[in-house]
């Protein structure tokens, strides 16, 4: 047959039988395919740490974009319109942050993604942080709330718009292109989507476990302080994409060396 099938690879050797991307002979079929899953995430450096860090941002983000207008009504009494107009918010700024993003790995950050996915990660738990202790003290004024809460979650929404952008795209790509599984490119970056959006699975069962009665703001900022901690974590995972030149070169994470040296 004149087509071309892509299927996936075991190894370099011809004689598997399977071929990622370059199509040929097929065979990567049930407990191939999975011995196959498996090889790509052995052979491929730090790609479990991306994943996790990936999960922990879909988490918190499907969190707050689902729950956020049921908690505006619930926690903080405001109207339904209000409610969803407010939320809004937290996807403009996501506009605003996937670009900024992109933009400062090209003209801040000389091509370090993963220095940019941190720094963003931080801004978003200590935006969050600020946002859990808004939750418990409010401002007085009416229109000083709803100023703030605007500001907070553009804020939000901007610096975790941009790590989920770029783990899901350009940084998985560099994960791939270093990877010892060569012509596998796409599996790699379907499995740091597919890794990561099981957060975006988990994100409704997490929120319902905290929140055992939707009116008490406690509970509200007690998830958001728990959001805080994700991201924090998630910085955590891919910190050594913000040391300097010099200590990356020295670093015993052959993966840092791969992504930027």
């Amino acid at each position: 047959s004149d087509s071309i099938v892509p299927v996936l690879s075991l190894s370099d050797d011809v004689d598997s039988g399977t071929v990622c991307d370059d199509g040929g002979s097929t065979g990567a079929t049930g407990d191939g395919g999975v011995v196959l899953i498996i090889n790509i995430i052995r052979n491929t450096p730090y790609l479990l740490s991306i994943s996790a860090s990936y999960f922990l941002v879909k988490l918190v983000r499907y969190s707050l974009l689902m729950w956020l207008p049921f908690m505006l009504t619930q926690a903080k009494g405001l109207s339904t319109n209000s409610a969803g107009a407010l939320s809004s918010c937290f996807e403009m700024g996501s506009m605003i942050g996937s670009i900024f993003a992109g933009w400062a790995c090209d003209h801040l950050a000389s091509g370090r993604r993963l220095l940019v996915v941190w720094c963003m990660l931080l801004g978003t738990a200590f935006a969050t942080l600020y946002y859990a202790r808004l939750d418990l003290y409010p401002p007085t004024s009416p229109e000083s709330c709803v100023f703030y809460e605007i500001v907070v979650l553009i804020i939000m929404g901007a610096s975790i718009a941009g790590p989920d952008t770029l783990l899901s795209g350009p940084i998985a790509q560099d994960c791939a292109s270093n990877s010892s599984e060569k012509n596998c490119s796409s599996t790699i970056v379907g499995i740091v989507d597919g890794l990561g959006s099981i957060g975006a699975i988990f994100q409704g069962p997490y929120t319902a476990a905290i929140i055992k009665n939707s009116e008490m703001t406690q509970q509200w900022s007690n998830l958001h302080v728990s959001f805080a901690l994700c991201l924090f974590l998630a910085a955590l995972l891919l910190s050594s994409g913000a040391l300097p030149d010099e200590a990356r070169r020295k670093s015993s994470h052959h993966w840092v060396k791969a992504l930027y040296s």
